[in-house]
């Protein structure tokens, strides 16, 4: 493919996964306090939360920034109200939802990581640029998403040791793709060193891989 079309690709899957991103965090604000909606909601932002902070990552600054300023005006007013209450919504419920899993959530951990981490450190900065400041309920949500990091971390390194991981994983909870994870996001390191998720390892390799 050539270059040019390459780069059309990705602005378009950008576009895209920022229009789901908004909308979904629009749904999580309006379920608020509906305990059912909320749940559901969460984990559908969580999602596209991850798969819009992966696809920044691989265009330009200045192509991420042109794509943002392109959106309507529905699309931006509804990202700066909602915000916030979108974050507080998850801030909230991270005890909740990380008591909740186990080894075999071995992938749901790590995009839990990564959209965290992408909230933090990438998509406040869009909240921020527009001349919004974080309230202290804010700083404090982000400060929460940082103690979770934490968290999260060492329950994969506990699993990491035998006895601990479970036999299978959820297969149908790994992410589309890896591509345009940053390195700092160093609980896939694993993966990526196999080549993403690892296609063609037989049984023996895998094992290997989960006891080293």
């Amino acid at each position: 493919m050539a270059e040019s079309a390459l780069s059309s690709t990705k602005d378009g899957d950008l576009k895209m996964a920022q229009s789901k991103f908004v909308a979904d965090l629009r749904r999580l604000a309006a379920a608020y306090k509906n305990w059912d909606a909320e749940r559901q909601e969460r984990g559908r932002w969580i999602d596209s939360t991850f798969e819009f902070g992966r696809k920044r990552r691989l265009v330009s600054a200045e192509e991420t920034n042109k794509i943002w300023k392109s959106a309507s005006l529905e699309e931006q007013s509804g990202f700066f109200a909602k915000f916030p209450l979108a974050v507080h919504i998850l801030s909230g419920n991270l005890r909740g939802m990380s008591s909740s899993l186990q080894s075999d959530n071995w992938y749901l951990t790590k995009i839990y990581l990564s959209s965290i981490e992408f909230l933090r450190t990438d998509i406040v900065k869009m909240y921020e640029e527009e001349g919004h400041s974080r309230s202290e309920e804010m700083k404090a949500d982000m400060e929460n998403f940082e103690k979770y990091r934490g968290i999260l971390m060492d329950k994969l390194a506990t699993w990491r040791h035998p006895g601990y991981h479970s036999d299978t994983l959820n297969e149908w909870e790994k992410p589309q793709s890896l591509e345009g994870i940053p390195a700092e996001h160093s609980w896939w390191d694993e993966e990526l060193k196999r080549g993403q998720f690892g296609e063609g390892k037989n049984e023996e390799e895998e094992e290997e891989w989960w006891n080293k």
